[in-house]
């Protein structure tokens, strides 16, 4: 480390990611930013470009909750690697070439290593993967043993009902040592209606979703995985059905259906929207997107009528396809919407030019190298590695085999590949898989928190900044004047300190990493009284500031070596919530420009759900990132940071 060095500064340089290095050095927290002069850092054995995929692998049992296995085998990039876990209830991993795959083994009870998890072609991004177990060891140290069995299975299972039924409604487990000393997890058989899992705040959902799926000619869990795919939902994974309730013009409710969608589940003749709504105006039957028992009948009829459109359009048999493999059909007629997805299977009324497809790509992967790459692993064919990306990103999105209660026999048997769908309807060769990269990655490359989908804004610089909001401007609605608006001794004529800048934007904006660095997020419960709602801080090094801003923090600051930018009244994270063994919030890791969460009104900013009521992003600059202090104490004037304010 020499004098202006920085975790990102020396990743770009020496072209690895910064998760890379934290994790190569076992950094964590604030020593991200503590680094000494003359400090030696581990950098891995290859200097390669980004890679392609950012995984971060999440071990959870049938009941949705996380643990933790002992020890981890991975192979990816042509290379194994073997990880003994200390706590750590999740593995990030950083994937170079992605058409090498990934396999995945986990330590058994026995200490044995068993494959859990493969995949032959990756998804390109930043993703979350869940690796599911059905029999998991979740607490004590279940050995096999010699000698009589304690128990049976059907006394175990009874038990476990018997206990699930006492508790009101809550899955009770129970672990015993069985026939031939072999452990059992089961789980109350309430809980398994329609061999469905559900996450627990799901339940309410069951009856309606299968009940819904033989309406459509689909399963339960095909219906669930739609839904999950749109759905926004809390850190505990719970749906919202009021999703947008603010915005009628936008995607509303647990399925997320935009107006001209839903327009379509209302002229489905045996939805339930239409069966139950006709005599109703357009308005209310509009609001029925917020109404669960609509939303989840309306995505399967959705499902069924764009499967139906496009039967009728491409000649294919679709009917012949199982019910997992129409939800991955039906996603992406969804996704694509029904002429982007004739156009890329059909070539009607006219084929992706190769301009077209690349621009369409770039777009998705936020990266005009990361394209140009993939369209030369498919020979040139800007058309065919957008086939590629886009089918990857339906099997990932689309994971139906998350929501089954299988034995591990079947559920080793996933659904075909959304390529090999396509192929087998059209009849013809399965869209071609990238060429693997001639020299596969030599070291162990891993990239902590990654999100469930590609954030970043802009490719930065190890010294760039991006202001917080797109477009910034002080709030003047429900204010005396502007200036109270800006920072100081600003409210109540001048009695009342203002610890930031108040910048005007409509809920669900997005907000920006102003510059590299750590952010620790502090959600709050929904009926909390904290002023400043949901909020995260980041922190960052003075190093990884551009000289401007870094100068004026020096200014007022001298000596310190990390500055914290403060964002309040948040409606959602980008990322998601985990928390350590102590219930600690996790730190996530981010650059410059990703886009890290979205304004809201959550906090004392109640009821501003628009610009004109006074909707805005409370913005701070503070001397210690994560000290609380009274008045202004510990802040600085955040208005001199701020490169584009249209009403300074």
């Amino acid at each position: 480390m020499k004098e202006g060095d920085s975790l990102w500064k020396i990743a770009k340089n020496k072209s690895t990611t910064v998760e890379t290095l934290v994790h190569l050095n076992g950094l964590k927290g604030r020593s991200i930013h503590a680094l000494r002069i003359g400090q030696k850092l581990k950098l891995p054995g290859s200097s390669r470009a980004d890679p392609d995929s950012l995984l971060t692998l999440i071990f959870r049992g049938l009941d949705f909750r996380i643990f933790t296995p002992q020890k981890i085998k991975v192979e990816h990039d042509g290379k194994a690697h073997t990880y003994e876990m200390a706590g750590d209830k999740t593995l990030p991993l950083s994937i170079h070439d992605h058409s090498l795959g990934l396999k995945v083994w986990i330590e058994n009870l026995e200490k044995k290593m068993v494959k859990t998890f493969e995949c032959s072609h990756l998804p390109i991004g930043k993703w979350n993967v869940p690796i599911d177990s059905r029999k998991v060891r979740l607490k004590g140290n279940l050995l096999r043993e010699k000698g009589v069995a304690q128990t049976t299975n059907e006394n175990v299972r009874k038990e476990t009902t018997a206990q699930a039924q006492r508790a009101g409604g809550n899955t009770a487990q129970q672990q015993a040592r069985i026939e031939n000393g072999e452990p059992v997890h089961a789980v109350a058989t309430i809980y398994t209606e329609g061999n469905l899992r559900l996450a627990p705040g799901n339940e309410k959902y069951r009856a309606m979703i299968i009940a819904a799926a033989p309406k459509y000619n689909l399963t339960p869990q095909s219906i669930a995985a739609l839904i999950g795919a749109e759905a926004s939902a809390n850190r505990e994974g719970m749906w919202r059905a009021d999703s947008n309730v603010d915005h009628p013009d936008k995607a509303q409710g647990l399925a997320q259906f935009f107006p001209d969608a839903w327009t379509e589940v209302f002229n489905y003749p045996t939805s339930l929207l239409c069966q139950d709504c006709k005599s109703m105006s357009r308005a209310q039957w509009m609001s029925k997107r917020l109404e669960a028992k609509y939303a989840v009948d309306g995505a399967a009829a959705y499902a069924a009528s764009n499967l139906r459109n496009f039967a009728s359009v491409s000649g294919w048999n679709v009917g012949s396809l199982a019910p997992e493999e129409k939800a991955k059909l039906a996603y992406m007629l969804h996704h694509e919407g029904a002429t982007g997805a004739t156009r890329l299977l059909l070539g009607i009324p006219d084929s992706y030019t190769a301009e077209g497809a690349t621009n369409r790509l770039t777009k998705q992967l936020n990266s005009a190298e990361k394209a140009n790459q993939l369209v030369a692993q498919h020979h040139g064919s800007a058309v065919e590695a957008y086939k590629s990306w886009f089918f990857g990103y339906v099997d990932k999105k689309i994971d139906v085999n998350f929501y089954t209660i299988k034995d591990e026999q079947h559920f080793a048997n996933p659904p075909r590949t959304m390529a090999e769908i396509v192929a087998g309807l059209s009849g013809r060769t399965r869209v071609a898989l990238p060429q693997s990269r001639p020299e596969p990655a030599t070291h162990n490359d891993q990239s902590a928190n990654s999100s469930i989908t590609p954030t970043r804004a802009a490719t930065a610089n190890s010294s760039s900044w991006f202001d917080p909001l797109e477009i910034c401007t002080l709030r003047t609605a429900h204010l005396a004047s502007k200036v109270a608006a800006e920072f100081g001794m600003t409210r109540n004529q001048g009695k009342r300190a203002h610890q930031g800048i108040d910048l005007a934007a409509e809920p669900g904006t997005p907000i920006r990493a102003v510059a590299n660095g750590i952010i620790y997020m502090a959600p709050v419960a929904a009926h909390s009284d904290y002023a400043y709602g949901n909020t995260l801080v980041l922190e960052v090094g003075i190093n990884d500031l551009p000289p401007l801003q870094a100068a004026r923090f020096r200014k007022v600051n001298p000596g310190r070596e990390t500055i914290g930018f403060f964002y309040a009244h948040l409606s959602e994270y980008q990322f998601p919530i985990r928390k350590d063994s102590k219930g600690n919030v996790l730190p996530v890791t981010v650059h410059a420009g990703d886009f890290i969460g979205k304004t809201g009104c959550t906090g004392n900013a109640k009821g501003m759900n628009n610009i004109p009521l006074g909707a805005h992003l409370h913005f701070e600059v503070r001397q210690d990132a994560k000290k609380r202090c009274t008045g202004l104490a510990n802040r600085v004037d955040p208005l001199p940071f701020i490169v584009n304010c249209v009403n300074r």
